[in-house]
């Protein structure tokens, strides 16, 4: 691994659109030069890399160059199990990151218990489609903020 400074790794958030656009910050320069590096690790949330199509993407271009990958999650369930699946599919992700305080509360508020952790590690889902649905009772809530878009829905 590539260390850069004081022996930190270099890692990249893979942004919204796509990993192809990566470039490390400006302060990070005089550490480079005129080529930038590839960054260690590179880290996807799900979410907000364009969801799982584009995330998949980056998940095959890191591979190809041989980077490792990381899940992050701070967004919510469905992103933490889009992760999983994501993780699960590619042969270089290192970790899937969660919260635990969010998996053992405020998600299981959402969509029940869609994950099993043993030992540190995240079980596969075993629920259909992505591993859980949206409990009906959170349709119901008073604090619960319902947007509903329609095809041709200006």
């Amino acid at each position: 691994m590539k260390l850069v400074g004081r022996q930190v790794p270099l890692a990249a958030i893979a942004p919204a659109g796509s990993v192809m656009t990566y470039e490390p910050p400006p302060a990070a320069r005089p550490l480079y030069g005129s080529q930038p590096p590839l960054p260690d690790i590179v880290m996807v949330d799900p979410t907000w890399a364009g969801g799982i199509t584009e995330s998949r993407k980056i998940v095959t271009l890191t591979e190809s160059f041989g980077l490792p990958i990381a899940m992050h999650d701070c967004t919510g369930p469905f992103t933490f199990l889009a992760g999983i699946h994501l993780a699960l599919s590619a042969p270089n992700a290192i970790y899937q990151e969660h919260v635990r305080a969010y998996v053992r509360g405020w998600f299981r508020e959402l969509v029940g218990d869609p994950v099993e952790i043993v030992d540190g590690h995240i079980l596969p889902p075993t629920g259909a489609g992505i591993g859980a649905q949206l409990l009906p009772e959170v349709l119901e809530r008073s604090d619960a903020t319902i947007r509903i878009s329609r095809l041709g829905d200006a």
